[in-house]
């Protein structure tokens, strides 16, 4: 699955990933933007002692901080 966003990230670094509303304005993320969160919460997860290959949920609704 990283593999696709890797390569959707390089291949179209700076079109919209995410669109959503703060305060009645749109606000884009960019595929190099959203890969960018995934490396970071992906970081944030090891330093909180997820392993590799281990499943984690988040329950929420579908928002740009999730990523």
């Amino acid at each position: 699955m990283i593999g696709v966003l890797e390569t959707t990230a390089s291949m179209s670094a700076d079109r919209t990933a995410l669109s959503h509303k703060v305060g009645g304005a749109w606000h884009n993320i960019s595929w190099s933007g959203y890969r960018d969160r995934v490396h970071r919460a992906a970081r944030a997860l090891m330093r909180l002692g997820v392993e590799r290959d281990s499943c984690v949920v988040i329950l929420g609704g579908n928002r740009p901080d999730h990523v």
